[in-house]
């Protein structure tokens, strides 16, 4: 029987879910530590899965977390799909599916305009979703250089009106709320820091053992000295609408690596184009850059900049101005 988890629930949700993932994770791996946004302490939106009920337990769960992204003075409601876990002993009978059939069909009802989740593209092909945004992922050399008067702390609550007035400030869209900031950059097991110079804060970052989620500055000049602070060996997560990162990177002659792991399932398509068109408007610098390069080459792309600093990007055959690489939700904002 599928239904929706109540709020109640949370804790068996979250023991369910720590056991459905323990043979494909870890056998400590906890949910809460991982999805502090989704379940953490003092937030319970257990009514936002669904689960199957069999054999009189949970042996299923989908969460479906309702959000709205702002864009200028529109909002857009869409899914965060994540959470999608079976206990091993009822893996492939179809229940998967049948959750996330009616997860669609609860959308399109809610007037959602697409969901969005992170995985296996094969796995979640079949089950409605086409390949999202590209992202390009840059492990950059530790630095030779000392900036003592650079430190990175961990942040704290105190620390929160900064950043968040800078992530606001940094992004066209706009989905966290300050209630949620700080539980969103700790998502997946990552850390979150203010960057100082002096006294003076100018920026932030989020990362875990392997990824730099997030990385945001007052002033690109501080790039390198940021980066100092930080382990080298991290791979760290652009758009390749950051065109200052990507300017960075070219400079230092690196390559990069294709992550394509966000999938779309869209519900409302002409709502989902007036997003793109307006959150597009943003990029006037990477078009105004993609024109020179046109004026050259005789060949206009919108994305033509990128593809002339990191030729590889041709030769991975991806599409880079395809609809929904130019859409893009920050990592750490989903599950």
């Amino acid at each position: 029987m599928i239904r929706h988890a109540s709020l109640h629930e949370k804790e068996l949700l979250i023991s369910t879910l720590n056991t459905a993932f323990s043979d494909v994770r870890s056998s400590d791996f906890s949910i809460r530590q991982q999805q502090p946004r989704a379940y953490g302490e003092g937030i319970n939106r257990a009514a936002e899965h669904l689960l199957e009920e069999r054999d009189g337990k949970i042996v299923s769960i989908l969460g479906n977390l309702q959000e709205t992204l702002q864009v200028g003075n529109e909002s857009y409601r869409f899914a965060t799909i994540g959470s999608v876990a079976t206990l091993p002993s009822y893996r492939h009978r179809g229940i998967m599916r049948s959750l996330m059939e009616e997860a669609h069909q609860e959308n399109k009802k809610n007037g959602e305009i697409f969901a969005i989740l992170t995985g296996n593209p094969a796995v979640y092909h079949s089950l409605g979703f086409v390949p999202g945004p590209v992202n390009l992922l840059f492990t950059f050399p530790a630095s030779t250089k000392k900036y003592p008067e650079y430190s990175a702390r961990s942040m704290g609550e105190e620390d929160i009106d900064f950043a968040y007035a800078l992530y606001r400030s940094s992004v066209p869209y706009r989905i966290r709320r300050p209630e949620t900031f700080l539980a969103a950059l700790g998502s997946h097991g990552s850390k979150a820091v203010v960057f100082y110079q002096g006294s003076k804060r100018i920026g932030y970052a989020a990362f875990n053992e392997r990824y730099g989620n997030e990385l945001c500055l007052n002033d690109p000049s501080h790039r390198e000295a940021a980066l100092s602070l930080l382990p080298s060996s991290l791979e760290w997560v652009f758009t390749p609408d950051d065109i200052a990162s990507l300017r960075y990177a070219y400079e230092k002659g690196l390559t990069p690596r294709i992550w394509q792991r966000e999938m779309l399932h869209i519900y409302q398509p002409e709502a989902f184009l007036k997003l793109l068109h307006q959150k597009n408007g943003a990029n006037l610098e990477r078009d105004e850059m993609a024109l020179q390069v046109a004026t050259q080459s005789g060949h206009f792309d919108s994305n033509a900049f990128v593809t002339s600093l990191f030729p590889p990007l041709g030769e991975e055959g991806i599409t880079l101005s395809s609809h929904a690489y130019t859409f893009e939700i920050p990592w750490c904002d989903l599950f």
